[in-house]
């Protein structure tokens, strides 16, 4: 009981140090990345998850039958994920546009990969220009207006079922770029958000996971001393029975064992 007491009143002093130290302050770096990042993700899967529920049989048939109290309520809370996920979206935008910018420039060869990669991906990508413009009508003008399609045909499997906007709604507002005013206007007076959502996320997704990667690539010879530092102060921690004063735990320390391995292989 006595040693156990001394180890844990050691591993207090020396876990102060540690909160002091740029491993400490890195790994604060990286966590606040993965935090947006798992913000986005949970307002996307939150944002599936009522379109799911739009699209259910019974939904569908609670539409038609039913007053349209009804169908205004989702349609309101299916607007308000739909703002969520796209506020959670910018913040990682603007997050990588400036404090991760400030990191990576500190490696000129992986900030010109960065910077072609973000040209090709934000500015050259009419997909995400349109995205960020629907952000802004939100932002700067007024909630996104959604309506219901179910489609049915009979050489269908099953009926079609998604939200929309009408293009006659959106050209109200006179803030579109070019390139989305473009898009708006090659659609069809009902432009199905569905679609565009999707395919924008995963491309946003594999975009912002090669850029996290990248953190590790910068300064080899930090990360060398991160890994070290990090795995010391684990191994003392779980001595002194103290993983609690710690942010992170086994499960963290086995995730970036794989983030280092991964970078080995590739």
């Amino acid at each position: 009981m006595k040693e156990s007491l001394q180890k844990a009143i050691q591993f207090i002093s020396e876990v102060e140090v540690y909160r002091k130290s740029d491993t400490h302050l890195f790994f604060l770096f990286l966590r606040e990345n993965r935090t947006l990042h798992s913000i986005l993700l949970n307002n996307y899967r939150e944002l599936n998850k009522i379109l799911k529920y739009h699209n259910d049989e019974e939904t569908v048939k609670r539409f038609w039958e039913s007053d349209n109290s009804f169908r205004y309520k989702l349609q309101r809370n299916i607007t308000r994920h739909l703002s969520n996920y796209l506020s959670s979206l910018f913040h990682v935008v603007d997050y990588s546009r400036s404090t991760l910018k400030k990191y990576i420039k500190t490696n000129q060869e992986i900030f010109l990969k960065f910077e072609n990669k973000k040209r090709d991906f934000l500015f050259n990508n009419n997909n995400h220009i349109f995205i960020q413009d629907l952000r802004n009508y939100t932002s700067h003008n007024t909630y996104i207006k959604i309506g219901s399609s179910f489609s049915y045909n009979i050489q269908w499997t099953e009926p079609k079922k998604t939200i929309f906007v009408t293009k006659s709604e959106l050209l109200k507002w006179s803030g579109w770029k070019s390139e989305s005013k473009q898009i708006i206007n090659l659609a069809e007076d009902k432009i199905h958000l569905n679609e565009i959502i999707e395919s924008h996320f995963k491309e946003f997704l594999r975009f912002q996971n090669w850029l996290y990667l990248q953190l590790f690539l910068v300064d080899p010879s930090k990360i060398r001393q991160f890994n070290k530092d990090l795995n010391d102060i684990y191994i003392k921690a779980k001595e002194a029975n103290q993983v609690h004063q710690l942010l992170f735990n086994d499960s963290y320390m086995r995730y970036i064992n794989y983030i280092n391995i991964k970078l080995q292989n590739s």
